[in-house]
C-alpha cells in the first residue's frame, strides 16, 4: 500500500470515529524510520484502558477550561 493511500486511510477513519461520536482515539507508530507503515484498529472498552499511557486514562475535562473558575 502506498503512503498516500494509507494516508488517506486513516483520515478517513478518523473522521468516521469523530462522526460517530467516538471517544477517544490513540495514534501509535511502532518504527518511524519504517518505509512499509502498516496501519491496524483494535477496540477496546474502559475496562482495557490500563494498558500504558492512552488517551483513556486522561479524563475528558470539559468544566472550567474556558471559564475565570
Amino acid at each position: 500500500m502506498d503512503n498516500e493511500k494509507n494516508i488517506d486511510d486513516i483520515v478517513s477513519m478518523i473522521d468516521q470515529f469523530m462522526a460517530g461520536n467516538g471517544g477517544h482515539l490513540n495514534v501509535s507508530v511502532a518504527d518511524a524510520s519504517n518505509i512499509d507503515l502498516q496501519k491496524t484498529t483494535q477496540t477496546t472498552n474502559s475496562l482495557e484502558c490500563a494498558a500504558g499511557n492512552l488517551a483513556c486514562n486522561v479524563p475528558t475535562l470539559h468544566n472550567g477550561l474556558d471559564g475565570e473558575e
